[in-house]
């Protein structure tokens, strides 16, 4: 097995999340490698979404694809508020289900085996099409943070293809002429 890693690479829409340091785009502020407490997007006492943009994959044709994972480093100033992962890929949002965040930052996630669209395997033409992934807050009586967003692509590398052609062997057989 073999995993690729996607970060944000542009902001969706209207957020209504606000970021720290208070400048830029959301999406600059969580997508790095890591973690990084002082830069984070964040959400006070009210139940919102932050959707971003993700690249394609690099992937190509024909690789099986295991899962799509969405991960987050988040936390709570209230020990059990709650977020979910959004995930869209043709137009129609596919949440997970609620998941309890803690007072200090934790990688939460929430894995997606099959294309919630068709319930068929994911493909890299499914990938490439994401409309949008990110998080939504949900039961919240405090401030939700996220430092870090990311999505795993989880798939099998693959053999070579089989070749029938035999290695090329050339023989030089020199002879000086003489007359």
């Amino acid at each position: 097995m073999a995993e690729e890693i996607l970060r944000p690479n542009a902001d969706l829409g209207d957020s209504y999340w606000d970021n720290v340091p208070g400048t830029g785009d959301d999406y600059t502020t969580i997508d790095e490698a890591v973690l990084d407490e002082d830069d984070y997007v964040y959400r006070e006492n009210s139940y919102s979404s932050e959707m971003l943009a993700f690249p394609n994959t690099s992937l190509s044709t024909g690789k099986t694809i295991n899962s799509v994972t969405i991960h987050g480093q988040c936390l709570s100033d209230n020990d059990g508020d709650q977020i979910r992962f959004d995930i869209n890929p043709t137009g129609t949002h596919r949440y997970s289900g609620d998941i309890a965040l803690g007072t200090s930052y934790a990688d939460k996630s929430y894995q997606w085996a099959l294309n919630p669209d068709d319930s068929e395997a994911w493909t890299s033409d499914d990938i490439d099409a994401l409309v949008s992934a990110g998080l939504q807050t949900r039961s919240i009586a405090g401030t939700v943070r996220c430092a870090q967003l990311w999505i795993v692509i989880d798939y099998e590398e693959g053999a070579p293809a089989a070749t029938n052609k035999r290695p090329r062997i050339m023989y030089l057989n020199r002879k000086r002429r003489t007359t």
